[in-house]
Formats: C-alpha cells, sequence, structure tokens
C-alpha cells in the first residue's frame, strides 16, 4: 500500500491530478504523459483499516493535495468519495488557498441523511464533474442540487488485459466456464439463482460476506473465490467462455471496473440492464442483456451462449471494437484534463 507523494505539499501552478490507490498504472502513466504541466498523486490505500482511520487518512491526503494546488490551474480528484465533501468545503471556506478549477471524476459516496444539507454546501464548491454513468448525472442533480451544465458524461477506460495470473491458482481451470466477480452493488443473488440453473461450470470471485452465505448452497461445478487482485481478474476474464455482470439496477455508483476490461478483452458478456452497464454495453451486439433481478432470464442467456460458439466470437469481436472506440485510456485523459483546464 503506496501512500501519499512525499512532494505534495510542493506547490504546483499547472494541473494536480489526485487518484485512488486503486487506479490502474496505466491511467497513472497517461495522465503523467498528457502534458508537463501535470502533476499525478496517488492517495494512500485505505484497505484493510477501519473507518475513522479512513475518513482521517483522507481527509489529511485531501488537505496536502489542496495546499499544493494553492496557485494551480486545476485539481482533479479521481475515484473518491468523502475526499469531494472535504475538497468542497475547503474550497468553499478559503477559495484562494485552493485551485481556480476542482473538478471531481468518478464519485462513489451515497447521499447521507442525516448530514445531506452540509454535504449539497460542501459539493456546491466543485466546479465540474466528470460522470461515468449517465445516471449518476440525474443522481448528483436530485440528491446533491448539482446542476446539470456541471457535470459531463465520460467512459471510464479500461486499463487494459493481461494473461499472465501471477500466483498460480489453487485449481485447475475447467476447459469452459463462466467468470464473474466484482464488488459495488453485484446482485450475487439473482446470479447464485441462475447459476444453480444453468448447468454450466463456473468460477466466480466474491467479497467474504457473500462468499460465506453462497458457498455451502452451489453446486460442486461452481468454484468460489474471494475477491482476486484487478490483473488476476482480467486473466480470468480472458479465459472464461462467458464473463457475467449481474448488477442491482440503483441509483448509487456501480463501478463498471469489471465490465470495461471485459468488453476490452474481447469476452462474450452477459449482463443485466442497470444504471451501471447501460451506458457500456450495445445490447444484442457487444453483450446479451437481461433484465436486473431476473434469474432465469439470466440463466437461459448464460446456456445459450455457453451453447454457441459461434455467437461468442461474434459478441466478443463487437465488443473489442467497440472498447477500441470508446475506452481508450487517452481518450478519458483528455477529456478529464479538458474539463480542469
Amino acid at each position: 500500500s503506496r501512500g501519499p507523494d512525499p512532494h505534495v505539499a510542493e506547490s504546483h501552478d499547472g494541473i494536480i491530478v489526485a487518484v485512488a490507490w486503486t487506479t490502474p498504472d496505466v491511467v497513472v502513466s497517461a495522465f503523467e504523459a498528457a502534458a508537463g504541466d501535470v502533476r499525478v498523486v496517488r492517495m494512500r490505500s485505505d484497505w484493510g483499516v477501519g473507518r475513522r482511520t479512513r475518513l482521517v487518512h483522507l481527509s489529511m491526503d485531501v488537505l496536502r493535495v489542496m495546499w499544493a494546488a494553492r496557485r494551480s490551474q486545476g485539481l482533479v480528484l479521481h475515484t473518491v468519495g468523502a475526499q469531494a465533501f472535504v475538497a468542497g468545503a475547503m474550497r468553499r471556506l478559503a477559495p484562494r488557498l485552493g485551485p481556480d478549477h476542482l473538478v471531481v471524476s468518478d464519485f462513489l459516496c451515497p447521499a447521507s441523511a442525516q448530514y445531506l444539507a452540509a454535504q449539497r454546501w460542501a459539493l456546491g464548491g466543485v466546479d465540474r464533474w466528470a460522470c461515468i454513468r449517465t445516471g449518476d448525472i440525474a443522481w448528483l442533480h436530485e440528491h446533491f442540487l448539482v446542476p446539470s451544465a456541471r457535470t459531463s458524461f465520460v467512459h471510464f477506460p479500461s486499463a487494459g488485459s493481461t494473461s499472465d495470473f501471477g500466483d498460480p491458482l489453487p485449481f485447475a481451470l475447467p476447459a469452459s466456464f463462466v467468470y464473474a466477480s466484482g464488488q459495488a452493488h453485484r446482485d450475487w443473488d439473482t446470479l447464485v439463482a441462475a447459476l444453480r440453473i444453468a448447468p454450466v461450470a463456473a468460477v466466480i470471485s466474491v467479497p467474504d460476506a457473500v462468499a460465506n452465505g453462497v458457498a455451502a448452497t452451489l453446486p460442486d461445478r461452481v468454484t468460489v473465490l474471494p475477491l482476486v487482485a484487478p490483473h488476476h481478474g482480467r486473466a480470468l476474464a480472458l479465459r472464461a467462455s462467458v464473463v457475467v455482470v449481474a448488477l442491482k439496477d440503483t441509483h448509487l455508483p456501480a463501478g463498471p471496473l469489471v465490465l470495461v476490461d471485459a468488453l476490452a478483452a474481447g469476452a462474450a458478456i452477459v449482463a443485466t440492464d442497470a444504471n451501471g452497464s447501460r451506458d457500456y454495453v450495445v445490447a444484442g451486439s457487444t453483450a446479451s442483456v437481461v433484465p436486473a433481478g431476473d434469474a432465469p432470464a439470466l440463466a437461459r442467456a448464460i446456456q445459450d451462449l455457453m451453447s454457441d460458439p459461434q455467437r461468442r466470437s461474434e459478441l466478443g469481436r463487437n465488443a473489442r471494437t467497440w472498447a477500441n472506440l470508446n475506452l481508450r485510456v487517452d481518450r478519458f485523459v483528455q477529456q478529464v484534463l479538458g474539463l480542469a483546464r
């Protein structure tokens, strides 16, 4: 877990991009290579720490970044939650100590009924929002009163694919299998029900709380793993016959990371129709799309693709072509930096 950049307190008059510790290196490198006036700062890891400690660390990171950005043209906070509230509040209280423009890219924090008025006030200090789901634009307006004119939609980029697992897996992969993974607002109940119906081999990577509840209820043809590292997930998606992304249709932020990587890898995808997937799939062309929460429909779609190699190849080709056009890292970086400038 890498801590904050030791030089973050130094003033910078260009653009500072503060990224989450989970941001792939390829995205960080693209920001660094975009122009000579861009400095990238990676925030510290919040993995495995308590909630209060996490909030303290994140707040301290934002304070350092805001101080460094006191003479900057723009500050971008990428993949953040509580940090946006801290930065927005600081900018409203002491605008001269902040950047000329404050941009938030990929906002993850839900609204709080208890602190909603304070949240709305703080987020009023953000100039522009780069939303990776069009549904987030309406959500920001409804819950936080963010004017739609301050928001822009940008496709979340794919970090690329890999066939390298790193450490060997402790089991042999089936010759043909379904793969599913993820955390934010995944509809594991529907997927588990579908895997009980569809007679297919599957490998699913799930949070511990989910694994404890479903592992004993699934047939032996389904292998349940704890959440795997992103590069392991990309490798599994490359080797899978079908990748399933089952999301709940919620207004809350649901990350499309697994979906965009599967598209870029040219995987045959089954996705549920939800806020987290609508902007990233073309039904019938780049993915098979079924209604959210419909386990029988999900099972049928999985079975149909598993039994039709030609259809899988067609969807995979279309997915890769679409991803090459829409999910490029350089395109994402230029759009976000454009908002900061």
